[in-house]
């Protein structure tokens, strides 16, 4: 039995693929010299990579009841902070404090206090930062305009003359 075709029927036999240019040598699979088909050995294809697992905090609640009474359906946390947890459920995406999830969730998604008081004293920072700025940028604009009625009142009046 030709050496390609066995190799061809036990690729077959192991589940795998075999086309029909592996069957039928071209005039390049042919050694000259002996006049026999020349065995091509090609890498075995890699079987099919499974996409990746979820992370072990994915979980989705048919029903996550909030310690302030609100319900989310079909909940999903997406994303976490320290403090909160962004959850996509039923009626849109919404940040919950970590405080307010049940004890089911508050275990896969523990509130840190310690992490949570830096990342608050960074926020507070931030948020007076952007005040300051603010202020020097308003204060900057009511300087300008207070100079262009300055210079708005310096200019003569054009007096009309009397015929």
């Amino acid at each position: 039995m030709n050496l390609v075709l066995r190799r061809s029927l036990l690729a077959l036999a192991a589940g795998g693929t075999v086309f029909a240019a592996q069957l039928a040598p071209a005039s390049d699979q042919y050694d000259s010299e002996r006049a026999v088909p020349v065995e091509k050995v090609s890498e075995p294809a890699a079987p099919p990579v499974p996409p990746p697992p979820l992370p072990p905090k994915t979980k989705t609640w048919p029903a996550l009841r909030l310690l302030d009474e609100r319900i989310l359906h079909h909940a999903r946390v997406t994303a976490e902070d320290p403090r909160y947890v962004t959850v996509r459920h039923a009626g849109g995406i919404v940040k919950v404090d970590k405080r307010l999830l049940p004890p089911e969730a508050l275990a896969l998604h523990p509130f840190e206090p310690d992490a949570a008081a830096a990342q608050e004293l960074i926020h507070a920072r931030e948020r007076e930062e952007t005040r300051r700025l603010r202020e020097e940028v308003t204060e900057r604009q009511n300087a300008a305009a207070r100079r262009a009625i300055a210079r708005q009142n310096e200019r003569p009046e054009s007096v009309a003359k009397p015929l």
